[in-house]
C-alpha cells in the first residue's frame, strides 16, 4: 500500500500545482500505470482497485457466507456423496 502511495505521490508531484483535484480518470490513468509497471505487491493492489472500480471483482467484503442448503438439498448431497460407497460395497458383497 506504501509503494501505491508513493506512486500516487509521485505522479502527483509531476502535475501542476493548482490546487485541482485528481479527476477519476486520472485515478483509473494512475492505477493502469502502476498495474503495469509497478513492483508486484502494488501492481496486484491496483489491479484489484482497477477490478473494483470498474466492478469486475467483487468486493472481498461483499462475498459472503453462501445460503444455506434446505433440507431436501442436504439428503441429495449426502445422497450423492454415498452412493457410490453403497455401490462399491455391494459389489464387494457379491
Amino acid at each position: 500500500m506504501k509503494r501505491i502511495a508513493d506512486a500516487a505521490a509521485a505522479e502527483l508531484a509531476r502535475r501542476a500545482t493548482d490546487d485541482v483535484p485528481i479527476t477519476a480518470e486520472e485515478m483509473i490513468q494512475l492505477l493502469a500505470r502502476i498495474a503495469r509497471t509497478g513492483p508486484p505487491a502494488a501492481r496486484l493492489r491496483a489491479i484489484e482497485l482497477l477490478g473494483a472500480r470498474m466492478g469486475g471483482l467483487p468486493d472481498a467484503s461483499a462475498v459472503g457466507r453462501p445460503a444455506p442448503l434446505s433440507e431436501d438439498e442436504r439428503a441429495e448431497r449426502i445422497e450423492a456423496i454415498l452412493a457410490p460407497a453403497r455401490m462399491r460395497r455391494a459389489a464387494a458383497q457379491q
